[in-house]
């Protein structure tokens, strides 16, 4: 089914369908590099032009893609 060949991603108004491979890549550097200063989403949303926000709940439902993406690490926050 071409609903479970993308790993699908909210944006504005509808979604956008990321290749598995793709999305782990920036998730890994995200990991590497960037979780200490940003959100996730926010920060994919610069490095790429395109407005992020999350996972998409209802075309991601029962995509077994989902079960393949990596862990994305938390941003750090300073504790006082």
């Amino acid at each position: 089914m071409y609903r479970f060949q993308y790993v699908w991603l909210r944006i504005p108004g509808g979604v956008a369908g990321w290749e598995l491979d793709k999305l782990n890549e920036k998730i890994r550097e995200y990991n590497r590099f960037y979780y200490r200063f940003s959100d996730f989403w926010d920060w994919l949303s610069w490095d790429t032009g395109e407005s992020y926000s999350g996972f998409s709940a209802i075309w991601n439902d029962k995509n077994p893609l989902m079960a393949k993406v990596l862990t994305i690490r938390a941003e750090e926050k300073e504790v006082c």
